[in-house]
Order: structure tokens, then sequence, then C-alpha cells
């Protein structure tokens, strides 16, 4: 009967630092680190996005079939960016044009997003203001 006891003891015990572990994996531990540029390096790496760029606070990234973007802040919840509506634009987009990224890159608290057709998509903090430009170079 001890040795039952003590198996049943050791068993709780295991289990319970096993749940310990995984909640510090999950809601600390890497992820919650203020370090960018690691965070960065472990998305990039990941090979989970065609792209990948800092913009201020944030880590944006194109998807692998290169039609949308998403953000995320600690890395574990990542935030679609609609790209369906636009301030200004130099064409005429509907809700359900599809954009070819190539390239994102951030200047400030604008994100750009380079596309087929010499298309670049800024986008800013306010969904309202994105702007769709039909240029090949953008003045900054």
């Amino acid at each position: 009967m001890t040795k039952i006891k003590i198996l049943f003891k050791n068993f709780i015990t295991l289990s319970f630092v096993f749940i310990i572990l995984s909640c510090i994996m999950v809601f600390g531990g890497e992820d919650m680190t203020k370090d960018r540029t690691a965070l960065y390096n472990k998305i990039v790496q990941s090979g989970e996005y065609s792209d990948v760029t800092l913009w201020g606070d944030y880590i944006a990234a194109v998807s692998k079939d290169k039609h949308d973007i998403s953000y995320t802040f600690m890395g574990s919840v990542w935030v679609d960016i609609r790209l369906d509506s636009f301030a200004e634009s130099d064409i005429p987009v509907s809700h359900n044009t599809v954009f070819t990224i190539n390239d994102i890159e951030s200047y400030g608290d604008q994100l750009y997003a380079a596309c087929d057709g010499g298309l670049v998509i800024i986008i800013t903090d306010c969904q309202k203001c994105y702007k769709l430009k039909k240029k090949s170079v953008i003045l900054i």
C-alpha cells in the first residue's frame, strides 16, 4: 500500500510540475519578452511567412501565398490586416480584390506593401486611412 501512495504522490507532483511548465511556455517565457529582434528572428527562421518586417512595436508578416498581411505584438496572437477598403485608391477596388504582396517594409508608423502591377499599399494604425497607390516609386 505504501508503494502505491508514493507512486500516486510522485504522479501528482510530476503532473503539477508539467502543468506549471506548460503555463510558463504559453503565458510567459520567450513570447513575453520585449526583445523584438529575438522574436523577429524566431519568426523569420520559422519559414511560415514569405516576408517579415519590424513595424514599430509590432512584427508584420506576409502569408506564404503572398495575399495576406498579419501583425503581432508578442508572437502568440496574430491580427489580420484587411485589405479591402482604402481611404484613397488610384484604382477601383472591390471587396474580393486579391493583391499579390511581394515585399513589406516599414517607415515610421506606416507599413508599405509592394504589390504586383506597381501597386503600393500604405498601411497605418488607422484602417480607415489605408491608401492604395499605383506607382513603382513612392517618395517618403
